[in-house]
């Protein structure tokens, strides 16, 4: 569990859902854009809900570990940031192996960074 630090206020949030947010940050601030995300989060006076966080060039979030710790669904929001981050992404070329003239981008493994 993470404790998220924007805006003058903390949530509280899931290590994964905690760094994917913070990866998209950056590639946003990288491109000179924002957007604004809803995301599944207890407050510190432990109210489940969903906060809706605007993030950008300007954004300044500090993600810290917290002694609290909630069962939090958010797995279809971490998902929707991974994808939003990917969709981001300049394209890359991708070589295939020699001899594989049929290779296709399935057939390699691009992960999360």
């Amino acid at each position: 569990m993470m404790k998220l630090e924007y805006a003058g206020g903390e949530l509280l949030l899931s290590n994964e859902a905690s760094h994917a947010l913070l990866r998209y940050a950056e590639a946003l601030a990288l491109q000179s854009s924002s957007d604004t995300v809803a995301i599944p989060v207890v407050t510190v006076d432990g109210v489940p809900g969903t906060a809706e966080i605007l993030i950008g060039p300007a954004s300044q979030l500090l993600a810290l570990p917290a002694a609290e710790d909630f069962e939090i669904d958010d797995s279809e929001a971490i998902d929707m940031l991974r994808a939003k981050f990917a969709a981001i992404q300049p394209s890359r070329a991708i070589a295939a192996e020699p001899g594989s003239a049929s290779a296709t981008a399935d057939d390699f493994e691009i992960g999360w960074p």
